[in-house]
């Protein structure tokens, strides 16, 4: 989508928007694919991130790219598609719906079936 001539337009306004979004200080959550949507406005720039590709080329070539499975930099969450529990679990952190670190430990274990089946029967 991004490089396809004929959405030039409506990728110009998703670009404008992000930049507008991140230049507010509001939060900004990408996974799998969806890095490059942020990459291509700039979001990541001078920051930590990721992408599930190894090498994600030119466009985050101002970015520091770390390969980890999820990085939170500032306002930005992003994650490799391996890593939904893990983003999932960032983004609720940043909502605010975890009281304690601990909380969201035990959310992720579960999430990653870390505590095993027996215990929920």
């Amino acid at each position: 989508m991004i490089n396809d001539p004929s959405m030039k337009e409506r990728v110009g306004v998703l670009l404008a928007k992000l930049r507008r979004i991140n230049e507010s200080g509001a939060k900004l959550a990408a996974i799998c694919g969806g890095p490059v949507s942020l990459a291509y406005a700039g979001v990541p720039d001078g920051r930590r991130c990721t992408h599930s590709i190894e090498d994600p080329g030119e466009m985050f070539a101002k970015a520091i790219f770390s390969n980890e499975y999820f990085t939170v930099d500032r306002n930005m969450i992003i994650a490799q598609g391996q890593a939904y529990p893990e983003f999932a679990i960032e983004i609720g952190k940043a909502m605010g719906v975890y009281e304690t670190e601990k909380e969201a430990r035990e959310d992720l274990d579960w999430s990653r079936d870390r505590k095993g089946w027996a215990e929920l029967i």
